[in-house]
Order: structure tokens, then C-alpha cells, then sequence
């Protein structure tokens, strides 16, 4: 069904509001690079071999015009910043550009090929790859004249799956009380009342919890948490971690049980005995049990579904129907429903939380 019949896409919309202005602003930044190096204006900027010794010739010492590089020195020289969004423009049109619109069908609707990943279970999409959709291109993700989209999006699903795998009982207990558990982190390892929690500080709560339940060393939690508050040291990242482990202990020995254990067991009886690193081992059983547990849902949503409704996307903790107009209060609770007991059969001491929203087409 998700390849059959597609997702349709609002083409028109998204050439004039996207396509069209990246392009133009491409042009501007081309020609800027071009006279601010003193390069003839037909010159094409994609071979970096060429263009970074057009750079030197200009005095300037780039050390590479890879993106990543030119992100870090952006602010150290206005050609830098032109040229990293230049790159960065080039990225995004070379996958969702051209390539996109030659994917869709003749009712303007993409037909991703779906598979299984080998090691956790997830479906994948690809050719074109609707999972890694970045929001300005999903955004134009639209349903056919008359119906509608609901998308049903689980909370949280990963700490809930390690809530139920480790039985911690503090994290057990904040699901269980509905605590929103990035304040809770936040309000542990800043020491506060967790109603004086600011937006700020739960945020790098969350940084902390998605970061530190797939294991991660203090230098590598400081630079995640960087993105967030650039101020944060070494010895911050450490003592966030050290607090998370002291408060969370069920979690700190599951993951001791699991870097030891062979093989790795998840909620839904799959296991693993080869693993690429030590963090896959606390990944596996994770990701592979909150896709069993989609799975699931998804078989309880299609016998659910009445004529004329269909699946017409999945991410890894979402999932979309199209329905008629008509139908959209009934569709997302049942949506609702399906994913919730979908879930429940494998997550049993917490309850499964699920958001739906109804999309109507423009």
C-alpha cells in the first residue's frame, strides 16, 4: 500500500516557494563569489581542486571548501559564509531539486521503495528517500482534493522502550505520572525545582537523555550539548552525565548487563550478536523493539481501515493516513487507537502516548 499509492506532493507550491527563490538566491552568491575572487563570471564553482586555488590566489588560506570546514570559518570571512551556503544550497538541490520532480508520477504523487533494515527491523524508504524528507520539502507532502492527512507521531517512544527494557523505576515512574521527562533530567542535573525549569535548560535535558541512553562519553556529550549552549565545558558534560546515571541506576545497569551479554535481547524477541560498535549493542535493542512495536501497529491500522483509506507514510515513529474530508474525526482515533495498542504489546509497565494531527490540503 505505501508504495502503490504514494504520497502526493503540492509541485506547483513548492517551485515557487522553494525551487525557484534557492535558485535565484544560487545565482547571487555564484556571481558574488566569482567577482569578489576576481573569477571570469561563466566560472563554475563545483570543482573544489580548481576554486580553493582561486581562494589562495585571492589571499585567503582556506584549509578545505568541504562544507563541514567552511561552517567553521564562516564568520571569519564574508566569501567563506557565501560560499558555505552556496554549498549548501547546491547539496539540498542536487537531492530535492530536479532529481525530486523527476520522481513524482503523472499525479504528482512519489512512490518510495520500502524495505527493511537488517539490523533493527526499521523500514526504510528509498529512490526517494521519504524518511530524511527535511521539513521544507514534507511540509509540501499534501492529499488528494477531497481528502486529508492525519499523522499520529509517538512521544518519546525510545526512552519508553528503554524505560520498559531497563525497568528503572525513576523513569518507569515519571511516564507513569506523566512528568515531562526532559524536565526532570533538566531539574536533576541543574538541581532545581522542576517547575522553575526554563525552556533553555530542558532543552539540553533532552540533549542529555537522547544522548546518553545510546552511551556516549563525557567529551562527546559536551559537543552534542554545544549545538545547544555553546559555553558548556568538558567538566559540565561529565557532571550532567555523572548525575543522569546516579538518578537513573536501572538504566546504568542494563547497560552494563547488555555491553556483557551476548546475545542482546530486545522487547520483541529478536536478539543480536554482532555489532559494528559498543554503541550499537545499546541501540539494537532499543530501535529494533520500537520498530517491532510500529509494526504492529501498522497491521492493527490496515484491518481498521474502511474503503477508500490508505497508509501513505511511515517515519520511525510516525505514521500517516489519507482519508476523506468526511472521515477525519474517525480516522485519527483510530490511528490513535491502533498505534497505542500496537505498542502496548510490548511496552507494559508505562503507557504508550500517541499525537495525532489532522492535515487538510490547501
Amino acid at each position: 500500500m505505501l508504495e502503490k499509492k504514494g504520497i502526493c506532493f503540492d509541485t506547483n507550491r513548492y517551485q515557487n516557494e522553494i525551487l525557484r527563490p534557492m535558485n535565484q538566491e544560487q545565482e547571487r552568491l555564484r556571481l558574488f563569489i566569482t567577482d569578489h575572487l576576481q573569477l571570469n563570471r561563466n566560472q563554475s564553482l563545483d570543482n573544489d581542486t580548481d576554486i580553493i586555488w582561486k581562494f589562495y590566489s585571492a589571499g585567503y588560506q582556506p584549509y578545505s571548501l568541504k562544507i563541514e570546514y567552511l561552517e567553521t570559518v564562516q564568520d571569519q570571512a564574508i566569501v567563506y559564509g557565501q560560499m558555505y551556503r552556496y554549498k549548501k544550497n547546491r547539496q539540498f538541490l542536487k537531492q530535492f531539486g530536479e532529481r525530486l520532480l523527476g520522481q513524482l508520477d503523472a499525479q504528482n504523487c512519489l512512490h518510495g521503495h520500502w524495505s527493511t533494515d537488517t539490523a533493527t527491523g526499521r523500514l526504510k524508504c528509498m529512490a526517494p528517500a521519504l524518511q530524511g524528507s527535511p521539513r521544507k520539502v514534507s511540509k509540501y507532502f499534501t492529499a488528494p482534493t477531497g481528502f486529508v492527512r492525519i499523522i499520529g507521531d509517538y512521544s518519546h517512544i525510545d526512552l519508553r522502550v528503554l524505560a520498559q527494557l531497563s525497568q528503572d523505576k525513576t523513569l518507569i515512574s515519571a511516564f507513569n505520572q506523566s512528568v515531562d521527562i526532559h524536565r526532570q533530567t533538566a531539574s536533576i542535573i541543574f538541581k532545581k525545582d522542576i517547575k522553575l525549569i526554563t525552556d533553555a535548560e530542558r532543552k539540553i535535558g533532552k540533549e542529555v537523555n537522547f544522548s546518553i541512553i545510546y552511551g556516549i562519553s563525557p567529551e562527546s556529550l559536551r559537543k552534542n550539548l554545544s549545538q545547544v549552549d555553546p559555553g558548556i565545558t568538558y567538566i559540565d558534560a561529565k557532571c550532567y552525565r555523572d548525575k543522569f546515571f546516579s538518578t537513573y541506576n536501572g538504566i546504568v545497569t542494563w547497560q552494563n548487563d547488555i555491553l556483557k551479554a551476548n546475545p542482546v535481547y530486545g522487547l520483541n524477541g529478536l536478539s543480536w550478536s554482532e555489532f559494528s560498535s559498543l554503541n550499537c549493542r545499546l541501540n539494537y535493542p532499543v530501535q529494533g523493539s520500537a520498530a517491532a512495536g510500529l509494526k504492529l501497529a501498522l497491521i492493527l491500522l490496515y484491518k481498521n481501515l474502511k474503503p477508500g483509506w490508505y497508509i501513505s507514510h511511515t517515519v520511525h515513529d510516525e505514521i500517516q493516513i489519507v482519508v476523506p474530508e468526511k472521515d477525519a474525526e474517525i480516522g485519527q482515533l483510530i490511528l490513535t487507537q491502533s498505534m497505542i495498542d500496537g505498542m502496548s504489546y510490548l511496552i507494559r509497565d508505562l503507557p504508550v502516548e500517541v499525537q495525532t494531527e489532522i492535515k487538510y490540503s490547501n
